[in-house]
């Protein structure tokens, strides 16, 4: 806690880091679990001829990069949980919540306002592999590094990486969160 204002230290890049890489395992974990069953027939469908003994390699690369787009509805859970809840996976693991700038809760509009723009390259990936429309690709090359950038905020003083820093939330140790209008 910052004894001048009572408002608790924030989570630098280190943890936040750290969540990441966690959430990274859990979606690669899911990801690969996913073209395993698809390619092997673990769903109850047929396997697909690409990936049948005998198929040529050309057929498996096509057919991995037809199911990249399932993939991509893997890490659909983690942006979610980070939207709703505050907290990713990997966050939960590590103790961390999103919270207000001041450490009290976070309304669920101030969430999913973050994750918007945390997740603006993602979401425009999704959209590129729902839809074909190349202006989502474009989209997602240029959010991508505004996105990065953004991330590298979160190494200074404010320890608020820029979507924290546009919609005014910071992370924190989940036990120092305090309600609104509380002081203690």
């Amino acid at each position: 806690m910052h004894m001048e204002d009572n408002t608790p230290t924030r989570i630098g890049f280190g943890k936040r880091l750290g969540a990441y890489l966690l959430d990274l395992v859990i979606f690669l974990t899911m990801a690969a679990l996913v073209i395993m069953g698809l390619t092997q027939g673990y769903f109850g469908d047929e396997v697909d001829p690409a990936f049948a003994d005998g198929g040529d390699l050309l057929g498996k690369i096509f057919g991995l990069l037809k199911y990249a787009m399932y993939t991509n509805l893997c890490y659909l859970p983690i942006l979610l949980m980070d939207a709703l809840l505050g907290q990713s996976p990997g966050k939960m693991v590590l103790g961390i919540q999103i919270a207000n700038a001041d450490g009290t809760k976070a309304s669920l509009g101030k969430l999913l306002g973050r994750a918007g723009i945390k997740y603006l390259q993602t979401l425009f990936h999704m959209l590129f592999w729902v839809t074909g429309l190349w202006l989502f690709s474009t989209l997602k090359n240029i959010a991508t590094p505004v996105v990065f950038i953004g991330y590298c905020l979160s190494l200074g003083k404010a320890k608020q990486a820029l979507h924290d820093m546009i919609v005014k939330t910071a992370v924190f140790k989940k036990s120092d969160i305090r309600e609104p209008g509380t002081n203690d």
